[in-house]
């Protein structure tokens, strides 16, 4: 990779996986209402190159072994196209008009970075990096 100021789209093709959330190791805590712990456990970021759809994946836990339930697991994925501009890259998601995402943030040393947000899905405002 380039300078990040002169990264194009092209260059940042590839496949990233969750390092960091909020500059912490997974797992983040969610949510702990009603005595379930909800966590944001890992994800993927994989970046295609257009006209190909780009995905990211982001894997949820929920622990209710206090209750004497179970733990399960659901993945929140986002599929969408992505653009470079400046050294920051914007990820837009198509679900529809009413319903379009767009999570941003720096390129740098290998590193994507994105500031994610879907209170609709339960996830507020979290900086996920990538390597």
């Amino acid at each position: 990779m380039g300078c990040a100021g002169d990264l194009t789209s092209d260059e940042v093709v590839g496949t990233y996986v969750l390092a960091t959330i909020d500059n912490h190791q997974p797992p983040l805590l969610l949510d702990g209402a009603n005595g379930c712990v909800n966590l944001l456990v890992g994800g993927r970021l994989a970046l295609l190159p257009a006209p190909d759809w780009s995905d990211l994946a982001l894997a949820r836990q929920e622990d209710c072994t206090a209750l004497d339930g179970g733990v399960t697991t659901d993945t929140l994925r986002y599929l969408g196209r992505y653009w470079m501009s400046d050294g920051v890259l914007t990820f837009q998601t198509q679900l529809s008009l009413d319903d379009t995402l767009r999570f941003s943030g720096p390129v740098w040393m290998g590193r994507v970075t994105l500031v994610v947000r879907d209170t609709l899905r339960g996830l507020g405002e979290h900086r996920l990096a990538f390597f």
